[in-house]
C-alpha cells in the first residue's frame, strides 16, 4: 500500500541572500533564484536553487518548491535574445512522474516564519514538454520563477503571484572528446536520472546497465559526475528498500568504495 507524503516545500533553512525580486502587493517576500555555477556546456545538468525570504512581521504562505513539480510553481527561462519560455510539466510517462506515483503526492502551502529564509533546489537537462535540451546552444541564459502566494492566514485563498529575480548562466560549446559523451548521455536517456536530484531516481535493470558502462567509457568529464551520483543514489535507494540483485549490491560497493577513495 503507498504512503502518503505531505510536501511541505521540501525547504531548509539557508544563510545567504542575493538580490532578489519582491512580490507585488508589499507581500515582503523575496525570492532569489542562483544556478550552483556561472559557467556550463551545452547538455549539462543545471542545478538551480530557490531561496524564499519573508521579511514581513507575519507568517506567509505559499508554494515555493522546484522539486517535486508544482503547477503553482512555473520556472521561466530563455537564451538571451529570446522570449521567456516556461519549463514544461512532468508528463505521466517519465522517470519522475513514476518516482513521484510511488508515494501519493499532497502539496501544501508552505509556512514562512517572520525573518525566516528556506530554499528548495531542482536540476534541469530537458524541457519536459519538448524533451529538448535547455541548455541546448552556446550562448547566455536567463532563468527565473513565479510562485504563488496563498492567504497569510493559510486558507485556500490565493494571494497573488512573486516573482524571483534573474539568475544568469553562460554555457559553451562542449570538446571534441565530451561531445561523444553528450551524445551518448543524451541517446541513452540518462538525463532521465539525474533530473530526479534530490530524489533517488527509480532505476531499471536497463538503466543501470546504461549508467554503469557510461561511466566505465566516460570516467571524467562535465556529465559524468551527476551520473555517478544519481547511479549512486538510486543504487543506495534499491539497497534500503531491499529490491537491489546481488548484481546491484556489488555494484553499489564499487562505487561506494571508489568514491570514498577520490575523497582520501
Amino acid at each position: 500500500m503507498r504512503g502518503t507524503l505531505f510536501v511541505l516545500g521540501m525547504l531548509v533553512g539557508i544563510a545567504y541572500t542575493t538580490a532578489a525580486a519582491r512580490a507585488e502587493e508589499d507581500h515582503d517576500v523575496v525570492l532569489s533564484l542562483s544556478a550552483e555555477r556561472p559557467d556550463y556546456y551545452i547538455g549539462e545538468p543545471l542545478r538551480l536553487t530557490l531561496t524564499v525570504k519573508n521579511e514581513s512581521d507575519h507568517d506567509v504562505y505559499g508554494f515555493f518548491r522546484l522539486w517535486p513539480p508544482d503547477e503553482r510553481v512555473t520556472l521561466l527561462y530563455r537564451r538571451a535574445g529570446e522570449a521567456f519560455r516556461a519549463l514544461g510539466r512532468v508528463t505521466p510517462d517519465s522517470s519522475s512522474a513514476r518516482l513521484l506515483n510511488e508515494v501519493d503526492v499532497v502539496s501544501l502551502p508552505a509556512k514562512v516564519s517572520p525573518q525566516q529564509e528556506k530554499r528548495s533546489e531542482m536540476q534541469v537537462v530537458l524541457d519536459p514538454a519538448t524533451r529538448q535540451v535547455v541548455l541546448g546552444a552556446a550562448g547566455d541564459y536567463e532563468f527565473m520563477v513565479e510562485c504563488r502566494l496563498w492567504s497569510s492566514a493559510g486558507t485556500d485563498t490565493t494571494a497573488g503571484v512573486v516573482r524571483s529575480d534573474v539568475a544568469y548562466v553562460h554555457v559553451a560549446s562542449p570538446t571534441n572528446e565530451d561531445r561523444e559523451a553528450l551524445s551518448e548521455f543524451l541517446a541513452k536517456d540518462l538525463a532521465r536520472l539525474v533530473e530526479t536530484w534530490p530524489f533517488p531516481p527509480p532505476l531499471e535493470d536497463g538503466s543501470i546497465a546504461n549508467a554503469a558502462a557510461y561511466l566505465d567509457r566516460h570516467p571524467r568529464g562535465p556529465y559524468s559526475e551527476r551520473v555517478r551520483e544519481a547511479l549512486l543514489r538510486g543504487l543506495h535507494h534499491r539497497v534500503l528498500r531491499r529490491e537491489a540483485s546481488e548484481r546491484d549490491k556489488a555494484l553499489y560497493e564499487r562505487m561506494r568504495a571508489g568514491r570514498e577513495d577520490s575523497l582520501r
